[in-house]
């Protein structure tokens, strides 16, 4: 269906005609020597061109914001250097602190029409969140921030910000792997060592109480073998008077004998 195209600007008719090059059903506005007296809301209609003039509904309204009215906000990421796929990426935009009134910040990257993400800011600053981000979240960004009202003033771009985004190689894969393997033989053998020292331990405290053991009985070997009484044969050593104990120790090969009443005497 054959029709008009009207361009709008904030609810009004800009004087502009779609561009030769429009096909059937596409109209292009061309605005040239830009300024920042374009900013707006953009919208456009079509209507036929016969009786009756039935006019279509506005589209959707389209900002465009002329940057260069305002000062310059800085932009950070809290990532340094290059960022593995899968990763969580946040830019951080910071505006001027003496700029009051409401304004919204968009994240812009360096090939794309069209901003990545806008938010509203939370004092000064405004976070941009990339989830997981791929290869193609690779490039140059930056940021700016605009008025929400007419005259939809904006602000120079931020410096540009490099976002570098690698794939996890298949040696980085292979590396993990070696890495698990290894801490698994420490393991092993830490544990191997740790039961080889029980064992040891367990096997000597053995042989000490066995030696003590083997002491004790040793000495209790070593008591009086023969018990006689010198005076008055055939009574028990228990009996009245003052009996003469010999007794017969063996220590290192010699032979310790004495009484009890006169002390000990070392003897062949």
């Amino acid at each position: 269906m054959d029709g008009n195209f009207v361009l709008r600007k904030n609810g009004h008719p800009v004087e502009s005609v779609p561009s030769p090059d429009s096909s059937g059903g596409l109209a292009e506005f061309h605005l040239a020597d830009i300024a920042t007296s374009n900013a707006g809301e953009y919208s456009c209609e079509y209507y036929q061109r016969e009786s009756p003039q039935i006019r279509s509904s506005p589209s959707d309204a389209l900002l465009l914001v002329v940057a260069g009215n305002l000062p310059k906000p800085s932009l950070q990421v809290h990532q340094r250097g290059k960022v593995t796929a899968g990763e969580k990426v946040t830019l951080q935009c910071q505006r001027p602190e003496h700029l009051t009134g409401p304004v919204m910040c968009a994240l812009l990257k360096k090939g794309t029409s069209t901003p990545i993400q806008i938010q509203s800011p939370v004092g000064k600053e405004t976070d941009f969140s990339l989830q997981n981000v791929t290869v193609d979240d690779t490039g140059d960004y930056s940021c700016v921030y605009f008025q929400r009202k007419a005259p939809f003033w904006a602000s120079e771009p931020s410096d540009h910000l490099v976002i570098w985004v690698t794939e996890e190689t298949e040696s980085s894969n292979r590396a993990a792997t070696t890495l698990g393997t290894t801490e698994i033989i420490l393991i092993i053998i830490c544990t191997l060592l740790f039961l080889l020292a029980a064992f040891l331990f367990y096997r000597y405290s053995c042989c000490g109480a066995a030696s003590d053991k083997m002491t004790k009985s040793s000495r209790s070997s070593k008591k009086p073998e023969e018990v006689v009484t010198g005076n008055q044969p055939g009574k028990e050593s228990g009996g009245e008077g003052d009996p003469c104990v010999r007794v017969f120790v063996c220590m290192s090969m010699r032979c310790m004998c004495g009484t009890c009443t006169h002390g000990w005497s070392v003897c062949t």
